[in-house]
């Protein structure tokens, strides 16, 4: 991870840390599961990636990395506080981007 990512990362974790009401994040982070920039949104906040059946959020057809990674890339995170209950949580292969859409229904918690 550069020094500007994690400086980046820093940046958002301090936001989320400072959020009052629920909330839902969406992050092209082009990084991986594990990488110090991932972890340390994560550490602020529920990564409703981890632990998922998401295999890949890169399209498989048109993304650059698909001959690399021809088991699949996850650089496409959703956070949230912990406010939210997952219901369910996909990536559908559609042809919008070269990256696949993050699609999650969830609910408010009591």
């Amino acid at each position: 991870d550069s020094k500007e990512k994690v400086r980046q990362a820093k940046l958002i974790s301090k936001h989320i840390r400072s959020l009052k009401n629920p909330f839902i994040m969406g992050a092209d982070l082009n990084m991986t599961p594990g990488s110090r920039v991932v972890d340390i949104v994560s550490d602020v906040s529920k990564n409703w990636i981890i632990g998922s059946k998401i295999k890949r959020t890169t399209h498989p057809v048109v993304h650059k990395t698909v001959e690399t990674f021809p088991d699949g890339l996850v650089v496409d995170y959703l956070f949230s506080s912990n406010d939210f209950k997952l219901k369910s949580l996909e990536a559908p292969e559609v042809l919008v981007s070269d990256h696949l859409p993050l699609v999650a229904e969830v609910e408010l918690k009591d």
